[in-house]
């Protein structure tokens, strides 16, 4: 599986990972181009509703899948899904744990299986 060099939402890792992140969140929606995902991010990061972590897993997303690729790239490494979940999930906590405004939300999270 190849990760596409820098069209993000035409790479469907980057979009298979991107929906899985916003269903974990529980948000349904489909996935649209680069455009259409940063005005909705930015929508939502707007909101006092502790949905400043969407703005996190997106920026997170994008670290990741870059790294990914680089390290896809240049050590021919392989790309797992699940520990790149895992990576992203661990960050959304960690860095939530210590704003009062996303523990509401982040407890909702933990409660989603």
């Amino acid at each position: 599986m190849k990760l596409s060099t820098i069209c993000p939402f035409e790479c469907t890792v980057m979009k298979g990972l991107w929906h899985r992140i916003l269903l974990w969140q529980g948000f349904h929606k489909n996935i649209g181009d680069w455009e259409a995902e940063v005005q909705w991010v930015t929508e939502w990061a707007r909101k006092k509703t502790g949905q400043g972590a969407i703005r996190c897993s997106f920026a997170m997303l994008i670290y990741v899948m870059w790294r990914e690729r680089n390290q896809i790239r240049f050590k021919q490494s392989r790309y797992q899904a699940d520990r790149v979940c895992k990576e992203l999930a661990l960050h959304i906590h960690i860095r939530g744990g210590n704003l009062k405004q996303w523990q509401p939300w982040l407890a909702k999270l933990n409660s989603i299986q």
